[in-house]
């Protein structure tokens, strides 16, 4: 009967980085050890450093999770649109480096061929990471079923209504779809939206003129978010053009009453004023509100 030995491999010394801790309820001065890549353990200030360690001292600096965006079309040259896997590559690697570590592709409105090019590269970088770059979660579906009214920046020729025979072929890469978005007052958006459910995709509200009766449909349809808050949606002043009356709400009162309703921000200091910001975050609180760059 042989004997084993057990032999102790000298593990590398810790990298330590110091600053302030961004922890899911406070902020406080202190260090994270990393060993191997991964994040063993937070110290507090006071904490001895590990012997032998590296340390990289922050200052000021904040000391954060890796980022997850769930509203992103690029980056670093690339455009998840382009359908090239060099694209990809760019913007995977360039978010990378400033800090997100996991993100939704988001598709434009586009040609459908387009839309399934960029569909089937976000299925091989979520099977297969990019190194050193964001880790796909999958697709957020963005168009091309808006109202036209309320494209934003997106072209208009290829906006279209939902029709099963296109959008079964998007929802053939269900299991690599996030969320897929929907203005829901256009022509089939009902039925898109009970088959995204029925296929475990959530639904999101985006670039709409919806009035807030056709929010409160949506949501018993099983919608659940809604994309940038205040832009390309309508509000009580939007619809009034219609001369609706009494006046009605619209995507935006309907998104800040409905608890079921989370929602996004682009806080890039461009498109939102602060005053816009605290109002989101005052009404919909921490739990329901996201920071999205809506990048590209």
């Amino acid at each position: 009967i042989g004997a084993f030995a057990v032999v102790e491999r000298p593990m590398a010394a810790p990298s330590v980085f110091r600053g302030q801790v961004v922890y899911s309820d406070r902020i406080e001065r202190g260090a994270i050890v990393v060993r191997g890549g991964r994040i063993a353990e937070i110290l507090d200030a006071q904490t001895q450093l590990p012997a032998g360690a590296s340390v990289v001292d922050a200052g000021d600096g904040y000391l954060a999770p890796g980022f997850v965006d769930l509203h992103v079309h690029g980056g670093g040259g690339g455009d998840f649109m382009d359908g090239t896997a060099e694209a990809f590559r760019a913007a995977l690697r360039c978010h990378a480096r400033h800090g997100t570590t996991r993100m939704a592709v988001t598709t434009t409105v586009a040609r459908h061929e387009q839309i399934l090019a960029t569909l089937e590269l976000t299925r091989q970088f979520r099977q297969a990471p990019e190194p050193n770059g964001s880790r796909v979660l999958g697709a957020h579906f963005y168009g091309p079923y808006f109202r036209y009214e309320a494209r934003g920046a997106h072209p208009g020729g290829p906006i279209r209504p939902p029709v099963e025979a296109e959008f079964s072929q998007y929802l053939a890469y269900s299991e690599d779809l996030v969320t897929a978005t929907i203005a829901p007052e256009v022509a089939g958006a009902k039925e898109f939206a009970l088959a995204c459910k029925a296929k475990g995709v959530r639904t999101n509200v985006g670039h709409s003129w919806a009035t807030f009766a056709q929010m409160t449909a949506a949501v018993a349809w099983g919608v659940r978010h809604v994309d940038h808050l205040f832009c390309a949606m309508s509000d009580k002043s939007k619809l009034r053009q219609f001369q609706l009356y009494p006046m009605q709400g619209g995507v935006l009162e309907a998104t800040l009453y409905y608890d079921e309703l989370t929602t996004e921000v682009i806080a890039d200091g461009k498109h939102l004023d602060a005053s816009l910001l605290l109002l989101a975050l005052k009404l919909k609180g921490p739990d329901r509100l996201a920071l999205a760059t809506d990048s590209s």
